[in-house]
């Protein structure tokens, strides 16, 4: 018998999976006091929806599962597809069939969690393993940008109650972004400008956007 796991993925002893299961329900019950419930989804998939999400580069990374008996005989007779499932690659797809299926069930706006293992086919490379714990929180069925900016609030309060030291939080979606901009008052004419200089930081460093910004902005900002 081979004793070491798979490439890509690993054992943990007992004082391992402790921290590992105490993080977990800080994070939990960060989210659960927050409103958010916590879901459950299977690891196998549908090839045809793994195949046909929008998973960008990770779709040539999914575990593909053969067909079984007959079902693989026909398939390699006839140069069929030869796999029918595979495993998830992150908690995004599972949440869209999860929710199409179950929505009648779930009270609007739906507030979620999920923790659970995905799955990459990809080399394995130091902080990257094939096999990884996710931690996901959405809101379903509200559109208003508050909603974002709550994710992001909920989020910070789980790393505070870890306990890890300073972080920092950075946004990648402008809606979010010109939200928290128009917030601190620049008008919608130049959000776009703004964005661009903030772009800049590592580059030209805070100082450097700051002096765009005064060149850049109307004199309202200044």
């Amino acid at each position: 018998m081979k004793i070491k796991s798979v490439k890509g993925t690993r054992d943990y002893l007992p004082r391992e999976a402790e921290l590992r299961e105490s993080i977990r329900q800080t994070i939990s019950d960060i989210y659960r006091a927050n409103g958010f419930q916590r879901i459950m989804t299977p690891a196998i998939e549908d090839i045809e929806n793994l195949d046909k999400s929008d998973g960008g580069d990770n779709l040539n990374l999914i575990f593909k599962i053969l067909k079984r008996g007959d079902k693989l005989e026909k398939a390699l007779e006839n140069g069929g597809e030869l796999c029918d499932m595979g495993l998830r690659y992150d908690l995004t797809l599972p949440l869209t069939r999860y929710f199409s299926a179950n929505r009648q069930n779930l009270t609007m706006p739906f507030k979620v969690i999920q923790m659970d293992k995905v799955y990459r086919a990809e080399n394995p490379q130091k902080g990257r393993l094939r096999e990884f714990m996710q931690c996901d929180i959405d809101v379903i069925g509200d559109p208003n940008p508050e909603c974002e900016t709550e994710l992001i609030a909920v989020t910070a309060k789980a790393l505070l109650a870890l306990d890890i030291g300073s972080f920092t939080v950075r946004i990648n979606d402008r809606a979010v972004l010109n939200r928290l901009l128009s917030v601190m008052g620049f008008e919608d004419k130049d959000l776009m400008s703004v964005c661009v200089s903030f772009d800049k930081l590592d580059k030209i460093g805070a100082e450097g956007v700051i002096a765009e910004l005064r060149e850049r902005v109307t004199p309202k900002m200044r």
